[in-house]
C-alpha cells in the first residue's frame, strides 16, 4: 500500500489523507444534486449586504481543529460541518470526532478515506462526540461500541452533492455546512491574500463555511484543521478557478442542510404558529 502524501507546516508533519471517488467502492444513493438556489445577482446582494455575519466571528478559535498526523482529514471535515450545522439549528455546542468517523469508513487502516465515505456515515450513522472516542484513535475496533451508538443522536439531515462554483456559493448563501476538497502544499498566502496552493487534483479535505465577493470574484472560506497556527488563525480563503476546479472532478463536495433531531430531547422549541 503507497504512502500517504504529506507536507510539513512550521516544522510538524501533516498528512494529506483523502481518497478519490473513483476509487471508492459502489455506495448507496448519496446525494441530490439540486442545483444552485440562487442567482449570482442574488448571492452578490446577500454577501455585500452589512449584515453579513462573517463565520469566522461565530465559529472562533475554539471550533478550529487539530488532526494531527493522521489521515483523517475527511473526517474533521465531517465533524466540523456537522458540529455547523448543529448550532445554526440552534442545539448546544457537542464536540464530535473526526476521529470516530474516520475510523468508522477507513476499513482499519490509516490510508485516507473519501469525502462521500464520510458523507453518508454522518447521515445515516451519525458522528460520535469526541469525549467518547480515544484521541487520535483510527481503528473502529479499538473505540467502544457506546461511542457509536452515541453517534446516533448526532446525524446529518439531508446532504447534497455540490459540482458548480454557483451551487457552492448557493449552499452557503443558505447557510448550509459544506465539505470540500482542495490540493495542500507546504505555500502559505499568495501576495493577494489566498492560499498558496494548486488546483491540483485534490489530496486534502475541509470544512468551508464563508463567501466574499473581492474584485468581482467570489473568495471562499475555508476552516483547515492543522490548528491556529496555520495560515489565518486555522483559516484562509480558496477560489474556485485557481484551487476547486479541478478537485471537484475527482471528489465529491457536499453540504449537510441541518441536523436530525436528538432521540435525548436535545432539541430547539417548536416554531409557533
Amino acid at each position: 500500500m503507497s504512502e500517504m502524501e504529506s507536507v510539513i507546516i512550521h516544522g510538524e508533519e501533516r498528512k494529506l489523507g483523502l481518497t478519490e471517488f473513483s476509487q471508492t467502492t459502489e455506495l448507496p444513493m448519496y446525494a441530490a444534486a439540486g442545483g444552485p438556489m440562487f442567482t449570482v445577482d442574488e448571492i452578490n446582494q446577500a454577501i455585500t449586504d452589512p449584515q453579513w455575519i462573517k463565520a469566522a466571528e461565530v465559529f472562533g478559535d475554539s471550533w478550529i481543529k487539530d488532526q494531527d498526523g493522521r489521515g483523517a482529514c475527511a473526517g474533521y471535515a465531517a465533524a466540523s460541518a456537522l458540529e455547523r450545522a448543529r448550532a445554526r439549528r440552534g442545539l448546544e455546542y457537542v464536540e464530535l470526532s473526526g476521529d470516530g468517523i474516520y475510523a468508522a469508513v477507513n476499513r482499519g487502516v490509516d490510508q485516507g478515506s473519501g469525502l462521500e465515505n464520510n458523507m453518508v456515515w454522518l447521515r445515516d450513522n451519525g458522528i460520535p462526540p469526541a469525549s467518547e472516542v480515544p484521541r487520535w484513535e483510527y481503528r473502529k475496533n479499538r473505540i467502544p461500541a457506546k461511542a457509536y451508538e452515541e453517534g446516533k443522536r448526532f446525524k446529518g439531515f439531508e446532504t447534497f452533492a455540490i459540482r458548480t462554483e454557483l451551487e457552492l456559493a448557493s449552499a452557503i448563501v443558505a447557510g448550509f455546512a459544506c465539505v470540500i476538497a482542495c490540493h495542500a502544499g507546504n505555500g502559505g498566502r499568495s501576495p493577494d491574500g489566498l492560499i498558496d496552493w494548486t488546483n491540483g487534483v485534490g489530496n486534502h479535505s475541509v470544512v468551508m463555511d464563508d463567501l466574499r465577493l473581492r474584485n468581482r470574484v467570489w473568495d471562499f472560506q475555508i476552516a483547515n484543521s492543522w490548528k491556529l497556527s496555520w495560515g489565518e488563525r486555522g483559516r484562509g480563503w480558496l477560489q474556485w478557478a485557481r484551487h476547486l476546479s479541478n478537485p471537484v472532478k475527482n471528489h465529491l463536495f457536499y453540504s449537510v442542510r441541518s441536523t436530525n433531531d436528538d432521540p435525548n430531547g436535545d432539541n430547539p422549541p417548536p416554531l409557533k404558529g
